[in-house]
């Protein structure tokens, strides 16, 4: 929905671009940068959401949000000095070692707030599932549901980004993989599910960029990307398949 992608935009322009800046975001640091980015950008689809209410324009706004800040990203390295432009590469390459134990209590208790208001609205989400309409007669509030799930997964990348970097296809490997192994409309085991497999990819990703197998530690990046976009791959020819 692009929240990670304006997390990354404000860490990218604190590390290349502080002149740029005011005072006390040249001071603040890309935790306190990633915070406001991931904000930002949640308050403008949440802006988007009661204006048009429709999810598939949603998801295109969040894609050319993306885009934009990829943009803004090629001017901000063309600009860079190296030493900078070096910082913000290996910071957006992801890394979980970037949590530190001051920082962890503050990682924590965010993520338990995006989960818990999430967990409260796997009911109402599953009845969505049968569509608007029928959601509507059953007593559901949509634009409840869709703002509060809304923050809740601001908060969860937001916080995510800020502190381990913007760690690719999790997020779009996962949620497949759990309909595949319980392929029911369930929400509320389907988020547990999806907790437990993503922290086990993210694990075990982990655990091979650190193996040293060309001989260096590679970017947790770099592993999710080649493990994930295969399966991603497959996803979408056999989803194609069952259409055709």
């Amino acid at each position: 929905m692009g929240i990670s992608s304006g997390s990354s935009l404000l860490v990218a322009i604190t590390m290349m671009g502080s002149s740029f800046l005011p005072g006390f975001l040249q001071t603040a640091g890309t935790h306190f940068s990633g915070f406001l980015g991931a904000f930002l950008v949640l308050m403008l689809m949440m802006a988007v959401s009661k204006r048009y209410g429709s999810g598939t324009l949603i998801l295109l706004f969040g894609v050319i949000l993306g885009q934009l800040a990829a943009s803004l990203h090629s001017i901000l390295s063309y600009l860079a000095h190296p030493g900078e432009l070096k910082s913000f590469a290996i910071w957006s390459m992801g890394s979980f070692s970037q949590v530190m134990e001051s920082d962890f209590l503050i990682f924590i208790l965010s993520l338990s707030a995006g989960i818990i208001l999430a967990h409260v609205n796997m009911k109402d989400l599953s009845i969505l599932s049968l569509g608007n309409d029928t959601a509507e007669s059953m007593g559901v509030n949509i634009h409840q549901v869709r703002n509060v799930l809304l923050v809740a997964t601001g908060i969860m990348t937001g916080v995510s980004t800020t502190f381990c970097g913007p760690v690719a296809f999790i997020g779009l490997v996962i949620p497949n993989v759990s309909r595949m192994l319980y392929p029911s409309p369930d929400f509320k085991r389907l988020l547990y599910i999806n907790l437990l497999l993503g922290a086990s990819m993210a694990l075990i990703s982990d655990i091979i960029s650190s193996a040293m197998i060309f001989g260096v530690h590679l970017p947790v990046n770099i592993t999710t990307s080649l493990t994930g976009a295969p399966f991603v791959i497959y996803i979408l020819f056999k989803k194609y398949k069952q259409n055709a």
